[in-house]
């Protein structure tokens, strides 16, 4: 299923965050430009406190994730990105409404 991009605004490095609390899965494609390299955060409590996710690698090109326990994720940059940058996010979700 199609999840809301994931956004790193012009001239920020802490990305806004999308709702993760119901999936189990998701892939993450990175854009074709970017300026800083691209790291995962996680919140448990929905955006207050935010940790690295361990063991993510950086994205460039597109990563999955497998097992998320968080309430939030974001993305964050090492640089203050120079334009908008939008990673396209697709997930599953066991939960059925």
């Amino acid at each position: 299923m199609r999840l809301p991009d994931l956004k790193i605004l012009n001239g920020q490095t802490n990305g806004v965050s999308i709702d993760v609390a119901e999936i189990d899965e998701l892939t993450i494609y990175g854009p074709a430009a970017l300026t800083g390299v691209i790291s995962t955060e996680v919140s448990p409590d929905g955006g207050t406190t935010w940790y690295p996710y361990a063991g993510a690698p950086a994205i460039n090109v597109r990563v999955t994730y497998s097992t998320i326990h968080a309430h939030k994720m974001r993305l964050v940059s090492t640089l203050a990105e120079g334009a908008e940058r939008v990673f396209p996010v697709h997930g599953s979700s066991l939960v059925t409404t």
